[in-house]
């Protein structure tokens, strides 16, 4: 091989790797934008916990912002605060992180793994950190 070959040779090496990197990057900000815009709007939790249960509890997700309220209070929420979606090729995670948090034990906040996301179905879980487990709420589009 000469030394023209092997010149070639790192030269389409460099282009590949840079080429497989873009590629990377665009898949991953192309994924975090879809879930993003399919997470804006209304969702209602399905209360598999309770199916009997008449409370209902509406989420709403616009600009980084996120207002929790329940029972169709949209004038008292229970929750409001700010978001951030992180999405990788593996894992699609939602921070909240509430301004009002009337929960005891700060229920709301923190990382949320998006289990699923549809354009009509939504299924967070909630990995508590100080021994209460987990929590998974399911939601259908409003």
């Amino acid at each position: 091989m000469t030394s023209r070959n092997t010149f070639e040779m790192n030269k389409l090496l460099k282009y590949s790797v840079f080429a497989i990197a873009f590629l990377l990057v665009s898949g991953i900000s192309s994924c975090q934008k879809q879930t993003l815009n399919r997470l804006q709007g209304s969702w209602t939790r399905i209360p598999v916990d309770d199916p009997f249960t008449d409370e209902v509890e509406t989420w709403e997700f616009a600009d980084g912002d996120f207002i929790i309220y329940f029972d169709g209070a949209k004038d008292s929420p229970y929750e409001r605060g700010t978001y951030t979606l992180n999405a990788t090729f593996f894992e699609t995670t939602l921070d909240l992180q509430p301004t009002i948090d009337k929960t005891f034990m700060r229920h709301y906040t923190g990382e949320w793994q998006v289990y699923e996301i549809t354009a009509n179905h939504m299924t967070l879980l909630h990995f508590i950190e100080d021994d209460h487990g987990m929590t998974m709420r399911e939601f259908e589009r409003d």
